[in-house]
């Protein structure tokens, strides 16, 4: 995996990855959560969360999130299966350009999993003026703490 990562780095510097690409973004990002539930009623909490990105693992290898690492922070409501909230997500490049996206929760599907829109917001370096956006399912084993955060959605470059 470093060695494709490195790979695509090369190639990106490269200039093969050409400005005005736009890149599916389906792929999964795995790290930890850290999160506090307060309950509120039966059914009915508040969770202020934050997650530590350790991978993102774009079925693209080209994709500029491709091989990044991050953080999200953010707090939701949550009613049975209904979720309202969001937060943002910071994700970073070795060379250290930030791409920055905005997300929001929609529902919790039977297994738990938390679904929800992200769009991105704006980027620095060779991430500035990214966009784009689309769907994600993230799923959490409460056991370890790990989660798996599934994307769908495109995003561009100027």
């Amino acid at each position: 995996m470093k060695y494709l990562m490195a790979s695509v780095a090369l190639l990106a510097s490269a200039g093969l990855v050409q400005a005005g690409e736009t890149f599916d973004s389906a792929g999964v990002i795995k790290g930890k959560t850290s999160a506090t539930f307060h309950p509120i009623s039966d059914g009915h909490m508040v969770m202020e969360f934050t997650n530590t990105q350790t991978s993102f693992e774009m079925a693209d290898p080209a994709n500029p999130l491709a091989g990044m690492t991050g953080r999200c922070t953010g707090a939701m409501e949550i009613r049975g299966s209904a979720v309202s909230g969001g937060g943002v997500c910071i994700a970073q490049s070795d060379g250290g350009d930030m791409a920055f996206v905005r997300w929001q929760g929609q529902n919790l599907s039977a297994d738990g999993a938390l679904n929800g829109s992200w769009v991105m917001i704006g980027g620095t370096g060779s991430m500035a003026g990214i966009s784009g956006g689309g769907q994600y399912s993230s799923l959490t084993d409460r056991s370890t703490d790990d989660y798996v955060n599934t994307l769908t959605g495109a995003v561009a470059l100027p």
